[in-house]
């Protein structure tokens, strides 16, 4: 008796979780990197702890104690303990 075949479907179906899995195994090994600083909320906006030399942020201009308010024109805001939304 011959083995039958999967259905025509099922290969598309192999085909894209292969694809799937190979592009988040690109992306953690060789993604993007972070944006190269570290941050905290302080009064509603976010305030930059750390600008690291070679990332992004440096190359945008940003500097130690820079409070970024809104980006694309959409407010930032931190969530602080005891304020109601």
């Amino acid at each position: 008796m011959r083995a039958s075949r999967p259905p025509w479907w099922l290969y598309i179906i192999a085909a894209s979780f292969l694809s799937y899995f190979a592009l988040a195994i690109y992306s953690y090994v060789w993604g993007p990197s972070e944006f190269g600083m570290s941050a905290y909320f302080s009064n509603g906006s976010l305030v930059v702890r750390k600008v690291f030399p070679d990332g992004a942020a440096a190359r945008a201009g940003l500097r130690v104690d820079d409070r970024i308010v809104a980006a694309n024109g959409i407010p930032i805001r931190g969530r602080e303990p005891g304020v109601a939304r």
